[in-house]
């Protein structure tokens, strides 16, 4: 189990070996079916959108930031269940820790009991963004023949 400050990731998709691997993947640890929680806020929110993109584009996924120790799922989990059909909600927390850094914008989005947004991919990047270890290895790096 993480211990510190994580980024937890909570989807209605049915926990699978394909989602597992996904979440593997972005840096992630499965710790419920449908929960698994990051390092970071960055690869929680490209695991996200990667769930929408290879698994189910109409997967509800709920982004929260908290203590280990805390319960930080449990509001990943409401998030998940006030969103719609294809839609990913993430707390202020995890906004602030993303920043700019990610492949998606953030529209505020009402949700109860705090302030949410909605993450919306970017147009110029259709498909998931790379894994964190992938894109550190192709840094800098031309792409052309592998």
């Amino acid at each position: 189990m993480p211990s510190g400050i994580v980024t937890v990731l909570a989807t209605d998709v049915d926990d699978s070996p394909a989602l597992r691997a996904l979440i593997e993947t972005y840096g992630g640890e499965a710790t419920e079916p449908g929960t698994a929680t990051f390092a970071s806020a960055v690869s929680a929110c490209a695991c996200a959108i990667a769930v929408q993109a290879t698994i189910d584009a109409k997967a509800r996924v709920g982004l929260h930031v908290g203590e280990a120790d805390g319960d930080p799922a449990a509001v990943a989990r409401s998030l998940c269940a006030q969103a719609g059909a294809g839609q990913i909600l993430a707390s202020q927390l995890v906004i602030a820790l993303a920043g700019a850094r990610g492949t998606f914008d953030a529209v505020p989005a009402p949700a109860e009991p705090a302030p949410a947004y909605e993450l919306r991919w970017r147009t110029e990047s259709p498909t998931a963004p790379l894994p964190p270890a992938v894109a550190r290895e192709l840094d800098g790096t031309p792409f052309a023949g592998r």
